[in-house]
């Protein structure tokens, strides 16, 4: 009895440890833990504690825990039956989880992204959805597997019901777009011009009829209902009762238009005038401080908040917003698909310079209290939009993780706010075999991203014809040297991969060495340490010099990591650098599981050193295990 007893208190501390740093064992769905050993729900009798819970379902129930010497189920395997039991539970009982809107599609708990069901006979419908809603849970950020926060049940109704708003005005707005001209004013760029706001809105192309008839009218509906000051004013009372936004839209357009005209001749409200734009300029009005809501009143809007003296400046400056020069070249517009590979990046610098110079433009009251601050404020939040659209443009590149039998693969890339450098790519060479390439470019910020682009275009083309990886990365050196400035230079680590043949063949420029990690090793972990330089540092007869590649045949339970300079890096907050050792020390721990697992744990220990503070570097890992 005294050894029993012993025995449960043993296995409980152990239970408490995992419980309070392995993130695998804080799986939780619907209240209950998931066993990471068998993939099991425990179950939970009243007055139990969760260690208790836990303690009592491994030592009774788990048939893979063995003392804790088991083996781990995968993570895989484990999240699709977190989705499973989630699914199953939460259609059914969980009001959140069966919002629809008037269309059909459904609406995530988490992100509240809609999701429409996919075409096919009306008998299967369900079973359409279902399939469409796990898919859309496996690739949900937001839902991180059961264990994110789900969007408030009054929030989620406004969003269905601003969707269903968007979705009845599409149909206007098509009308208006292709048929009323002031509609189609836009910028030199093909950019829409709003005739209610006149704000330029560069997420909307309107330079061609197939533009402005498929995809401008979602685009123009959801600006209208969300962003539009002056649209978002002007309401039409139901029959109900409820005030709406109106959806007559040419009937709106005529009577802001006939107003603006109206209130021209009236005095200026601020005691400096704006530059004025040249003659070809989109028409605007020039503001007034007169209220507009007794003349629409009469025709049947009114405004749903009610203009105050002191709020008739904020209306007139929305309405009196000066617009961009339009034109019908469409091909103006086109001027940067004609730019070659090497004018790229200037292109992308050049349009970000643009819209700072465009906020310097702006002119500042002298003596004008808080308005220098305002200025600043407003270049920070442009340079962020603009970090933030390379960023999303740099994740959307990256590719699919491959399944491959007898060989499990896995990566973690999480570029930083600024943008070192760093990319990772697998490519499918055919006939089992598969290069994986993990890169890192001089260049940093967005200037990075346009040519990180074409370097992964040429790379691939490379890969095309030849897949000896010491002979591809000699032709990347001599298209780097002769098409690069000075001060452009990319470090890689290519390896091929031979499944049939379990082998690998690396050759590395310049980039962190290659990992390798067996328990049943001797040693157990080697660094794999090759001779090369930097792509782009050497006209070509130096570089395919000291280039050496290295053949290596793969063992059972090998487990290969390619990682980035920002790795090994990472300060935590007392300033102190992780440094190969800890990485190292990572590896030797958590190595024997899967790499998705491993990468998992690194994750968590990262987000551990870092705390709530951004990670001040690109971390790239690439990892792959022969089975």
């Amino acid at each position: 009895m005294a050894s029993d007893k012993k025995r449960l208190e043993q296995v409980e501390e152990r239970v408490k440890q995992e419980l309070s740093r392995n993130p695998l064992w804080k799986k939780t769905v619907i209240g209950r833990w998931l066993c990471p050993y068998c993939g099991m729900l425990a179950a939970k009798a009243k007055g139990q504690t969760a260690v208790e819970c836990v303690r009592d379902h491994l030592i009774q129930s788990c048939p893979a825990w063995r003392g804790f010497q088991g083996q781990y189920i995968a993570l895989k395997t484990l999240q699709n039956k977190t989705v499973a039991i989630l699914m199953k539970h939460c259609l059914t009982s969980e009001p959140g989880w069966k919002i629809f809107d008037e269309h059909g599609q459904w609406y995530c708990p988490y992100c509240a992204q809609a999701q429409a069901v996919p075409p096919g006979p009306s008998t299967e419908r369900a079973a359409r959805l279902k399939r469409q809603i796990k898919e859309h849970l496996y690739h949900c950020q937001k839902f991180d597997w059961g264990s994110g926060k789900p969007v408030p049940m009054e929030a989620m109704r406004r969003i269905v019901d601003r969707a269903n708003m968007i979705k009845r005005l599409q149909p206007q707005v098509k009308k208006v777009l292709v048929e009323d001209q002031r509609w189609q004013a836009m910028a030199v760029d093909g950019s829409w011009i709003c005739p209610f706001c006149e704000e330029r809105i560069k997420n909307i192309d309107v330079s061609t009829q197939f533009l402005r008839c498929e995809t401008a009218p979602n685009l123009v509906a959801n600006h209208l209902l969300r962003y539009c000051t002056v649209y978002q004013k002007l309401q039409v009372r139901g029959k109900d009762g409820s005030l709406k936004p109106p959806e007559d839209l040419l009937k709106v357009t005529d009577m802001i238009q006939e107003h603006r005209q109206s209130w021209s001749e009236t005095p200026k409200l601020s005691s400096w005038e704006k530059p004025k734009r040249p003659a070809t300029s989109a028409p605007v009005g020039k503001s007034s401080g007169k209220d507009p809501s007794k003349k629409l009143a009469s025709e049947g809007f009114e405004l749903s908040v009610k203009v105050s003296d002191d709020q008739k400046t904020t209306w007139d400056a929305a309405s009196a917003e000066e617009g961009e020069p339009v034109t019908s070249d469409t091909e103006v517009r086109r001027a940067r698909a004609t730019k070659s590979d090497s004018e790229v990046s200037e292109v992308v610098v050049a349009e970000f310079m643009e819209e700072q110079e465009a906020v310097s433009d702006i002119p500042q009251a002298v003596g004008e209290p808080g308005s220098g601050e305002a200025l600043v404020d407003h270049k920070t939040r442009i340079q962020e939009q603009a970090f933030a659209r390379s960023r999303r443009h740099l994740l959307e590149m990256t590719c699919q993780i491959p399944k491959l039998r007898g060989c499990e693969f896995g990566a973690m890339f999480k570029p930083s706010e600024n943008l070192d450098g760093d990319f990772f790519y697998v490519f499918d060479l055919g006939h089992g075999r598969h290069a994986i390439a993990a890169w890192e470019i001089s260049r940093t910020g967005m200037e990075m991203v346009p040519i990180n682009q074409h370097f992964l275009e040429r790379l691939s083309s490379i890969l095309e014809q030849e897949t000896r990886p010491g002979n591809v990365l000699s032709q990347l050196n001599d298209h780097i040297f002769n098409s690069t400035d000075n001060e452009t230079y990319v470090s890689i680590l290519l390896i091929v991969l031979d499944t049939a043949a379990k082998e690998i063949v690396l050759a590395n420029a310049g980039f962190q060495p290659l990992i390798v990690y067996n328990q049943f090793r001797t040693p157990n972990l080697t660094e794999v340490r090759t001779n090369g330089i930097v792509l782009g540092s050497d006209e070509g007869a130096l570089f395919k010099t000291l280039l050496q590649e290295y053949t290596m045949p793969l063992h059972q339970q090998d487990l290969l990591v390619l990682f980035s300079q920002g790795v090994v890096e990472f300060q935590d907050q007392t300033g102190r650098t992780f440094g190969i050792e800890g990485f190292k020390g990572l590896i030797e721990e958590y190595g024997r599981q899967d790499p998705s697992y491993f990468l998992s744990m690194v994750e968590a220990e990262y987000k551990r050193m870092s705390g709530d503070e951004p990670y001040p570097h690109d971390l790239t890992i690439v990892s792959f295990k022969q089975m």
